[in-house]
C-alpha cells in the first residue's frame, strides 16, 4: 500500500470525534438498564425501523465493506454476480416473518433457544447454545482481525494491538454499560457513517474519472454482469440457483436461529413490528450490497485509467485507494467507516453471547432463584468476558497459513453448522411429531453431512503438501450449498428418527 499513510491532525480529530461520539451515545443508555429485559432486549420497546437498520448494520462487518468492492473490482472475473445471493436473503426474511416470528413472539423469550426447550427439551436448547458460542465467537474474532490488520497496514504507526483495542475496546465499553439499546442506536449511527464513507470514495473516483467514462470502462470489462446461469456447476459460489437457494437457507439460519441477529426480533414492541423489521432489512440489504459492489466497479474504472496496481489480493484495493488517493480529513472518515462496520458487528455479538451465557446457562442451570440485580451484574461481567475472548480470537489468524482465505472462512463457518440448526428449528415450527431424540440426532447427522462434503477440498487447499491425494481429487461443492444440505439432512432424518422413536413429543 505504498508504505501506508501518516495521519494529519485533521484525520486524528475526525477519529477522536467518532470514538467519543459513539462511546457517549452508547453510555447514554446506561441509566435505562434496570433489568435483564432492559439489558438484553431494550425493554422490548425499540422502534421497528431502528431494529431494521440495526439488523443490516450488524450483518455488515468491516470484512464486507472491504470485500464487497473487491468482488466487483477484481480485474479478472470481477462483476456484480454476488448480488444474486441477496435475492435469497430477501426471500429468507419473508419466510422468517411468516414462520419464525409468530411462535417466537408467543412467549416472553430472552433467546430464540428458549423455543427449542419448550418444543424439544433442555438438551436441544443447551446444544444450540454451544453451537452458537463456537460459531459466533470464532467468526466474530476473525471479523475483528480483518479490519485491524487492514488499518495497521494502512497506518504503520498504529500497531496491530492498538487496532484490535480500538475496534473491541470502544464497543466493549458502551455495550457493557449501555446494553442492547446502546447496541441498536449506535448501529443506526454507524450504518450512516459507513455509507457516508462509501459515498465519499465514489465521489473521489468521479473527481478523476467522469461517470460516463467510468461506466463505459466498466462495461467493456463486463463488470456489470449480474446473472450467472451455470446453475449445474456446484463449484461456483454465485449462480442464479446457488444464490437464490443458498442465500435463502443461509439467511434463514443466520437471521432466524442465530441469537446475534434473531434477538432483535424479540426486542420489537409487537409481532407486527418484528415482521416489518426483518422484511425491511431484506429490502435494504440489496441496494446496500449493490452500493458497495458499485464502489468496486468505480475503483476498477479509476485504476484502469491510471494503471492497475500490483496488489497481493483484490481485497487490498479499497485500503490502497484510501491510502494513495483519498484526501486527508476524508481519510479519517473512511477509517471511521471501517471501524464502524467492525464495531457494529462486535458490540452486537458480545451482547448476544452474554445473553445466551446468562439466560440459557447461568440462570437456568445454576441460579434459578437469582434476583434481577445479580443477573444484571452477571450480564455485564459476561459481556466483558466475551469481549476479552474475542480479542484473543482476533490473534488466532496471525498464526494461520497465509493461503487461508479469511473472508471465505467468515462465510463458511456459519454455513458449516447453521444448516443443521435451521433444520432443528424447522422441525419444531413445521411438525408436531418431531421429538427431541430425532432433532438432536438429525442435527448431528446434518453437521456430519456438511463436513463430509465441505472439508476435504478445504483441507487440500489449506495444506496442499500434507493431505492425501484423495483430498485433491474430491469434488468441490461451493459453500452456498452447505446450508441447504445441512438443513435437508437434519429435517429428513430428524423427522424419520422421531417417527421410529418411542419418546413422546414435547408440545410447545
Amino acid at each position: 500500500m505504498s508504505g501506508g499513510i501518516t495521519l494529519l491532525p485533521l484525520d486524528i480529530v475526525v477519529l477522536v470525534i467518532f470514538a467519543v461520539g459513539i462511546t457517549a451515545l452508547g453510555l447514554y443508555f446506561t441509566r435505562l438498564q434496570k433489568t435483564t429485559k432492559d439489558y438484553f432486549l431494550g425493554g422490548k420497546n425499540i422502534p421497528w425501523w431502528a431494529v431494521m437498520v440495526s439488523i443490516v448494520a450488524a450483518e455488515t462487518s468491516a470484512a464486507t465493506v472491504i470485500a464487497a468492492p473487491a468482488w466487483s473490482y477484481a480485474p479478472k472475473g470481477g462483476s456484480l454476480v454476488f448480488l444474486q445471493i441477496t435475492v435469497g436473503y430477501l426471500m429468507a426474511r419473508v419466510l422468517i416473518a411468516l414462520i419464525f416470528v409468530p411462535p417466537l413472539r408467543r412467549r416472553e423469550y430472552f433467546s430464540v433457544y428458549n423455543f427449542l426447550q419448550d418444543r424439544f427439551g433442555a438438551s436441544a436448547r443447551s446444544l444450540a447454545g454451544v453451537v452458537f458460542f463456537f460459531t459466533r465467537a470464532l467468526a466474530t474474532g476473525i471479523r475483528v482481525y480483518i479490519p485491524a490488520i487492514v488499518i495497521q497496514q494502512m497506518i504503520p504507526a498504529f500497531s496491530f494491538d492498538l487496532c484490535v483495542l480500538l475496534s473491541v475496546g470502544i464497543a466493549l465499553l458502551y455495550t457493557t454499560f449501555g446494553g442492547f439499546r446502546a447496541v441498536v442506536w449506535t448501529d443506526v449511527l454507524m450504518f450512516c457513517i459507513y455509507l457516508i464513507g462509501g459515498v465519499l470514495a465514489i465521489l473521489t473516483v468521479l473527481h478523476y474519472v467522469p461517470l460516463k467514462e467510468a461506466i463505459a470502462t466498466a462495461a467493456e470489462a463486463n463488470k456489470f454482469k449480474l446473472l450467472d446461469f451455470n446453475i449445474f456447476d456446484l463449484t461456483r459460489n454465485y449462480t442464479v440457483l446457488s444464490g437464490f437457494i443458498g442465500g435463502t437457507f443461509l439467511s434463514m439460519a443466520t437471521h432466524g436461529t442465530d441469537q446475534a441477529i434473531a434477538q432483535r426480533l424479540l426486542a420489537c414492541r409487537t409481532k407486527s413490528d418484528s415482521q416489518r423489521a426483518i422484511i425491511g432489512s431484506g429490502i435494504i440489504i440489496i441496494p446496500q450490497f449493490l452500493f458497495f459492489l458499485f464502489l468496486g466497479v468505480m475503483l476498477y474504472a479509476y485504476y484502469a485509467k491510471v494503471g492497475i496496481p500490483a496488489l497481493a489480493k483484490p481485497s487490498d484495493v479499497f485500503p490502497h485507494f484510501i491510502v494513495n488517493v483519498m484526501p486527508h480529513g476524508v481519510i479519517g472518515i473512511l477509517l471511521a467507516a471501517i471501524l464502524s462496520a467492525s464495531m457494529s458487528t462486535t458490540c452486537n455479538d458480545m451482547n448476544a453471547l452474554a445473553n445466551i451465557s446468562v439466560n440459557d446457562f447461568y440462570r437456568r442451570l445454576f441460579r434459578k432463584d437469582a434476583v434481577e440485580r445479580e443477573l444484571l451484574l452477571v450480564s455485564k461481567l459476561m459481556t466483558v468476558v466475551w469481549g476479552i475472548i474475542l480479542i484473543f480470537i482476533a490473534y488466532l489468524p496471525r498464526i494461520l497459513p497465509e493461503e487461508w482465505k479469511l473472508l471465505d472462512i467468515c462465510l463458511a463457518i456459519p454455513s458449516l453448522f447453521y444448516g443443521a440448526l435451521l433444520g432443528v428449528f424447522l422441525l419444531g415450527f413445521l411438525t408436531r411429531r418431531a421429538k427431541e431424540t430425532g432433532a438432536i440426532i438429525g442435527g448431528a447427522l446434518g453437521i456430519v453431512a456438511v463436513f463430509a462434503v465441505a472439508m476435504p477440498p478445504q483441507l487440500a487447499n489449506w495444506f496442499p503438501g500434507l493431505v492425501p491425494e484423495f483430498f485433491h481429487t474430491y469434488p468441490k461443492i461451493a459453500w452456498p450449498w452447505w446450508c441447504p444440505l445441512g438443513t435437508t439432512v437434519t429435517f429428513v432424518f430428524g423427522y424419520l428418527i422421531s417417527l421410529l422413536s418411542s419418546q413422546k413429543p414435547t408440545s410447545e
